[in-house]
């Protein structure tokens, strides 16, 4: 292999990098961090009703071709148990900020 790697896949990628190639393996690790958060949808809100939005809680509109909201759902902004952090290997994200 010459130079960092285009594709890592797992945890033991990772440490197996971090020697050789430490401000890019933080930098990737760093972006996984960053991308841990995601929105989950908790409900479907009734006509009339305004959701609640703030820096965690967001609502989707789902328009049909006329503009004309059909659907709205309340979203939290949660963990990602299957973000990408999770898929490589790493227990939990505090796991994953050691290394940077």
């Amino acid at each position: 292999m010459k130079g960092f790697p285009r594709h890592i896949n797992t945890k033991q990628d990772v440490l197996n990098l971090i020697d050789d190639y430490p401000e890019q393996t933080k930098s990737f690790l760093q972006s996984l961090v960053d991308s841990k958060m995601a929105w989950h949808p908790t409900g479907t809100l009734a006509d009339g009703d305004d959701g609640t939005t703030d820096s965690t809680h967001k609502v989707d509109e789902v328009t049909d071709e006329n503009d004309v909201v059909t659907s709205r759902t309340q979203c939290e902004l949660v963990e990602d148990s299957n973000g990408p952090i999770f898929r490589m290997g790493f227990a939990s994200v505090a796991e994953a900020e050691e290394l940077i």
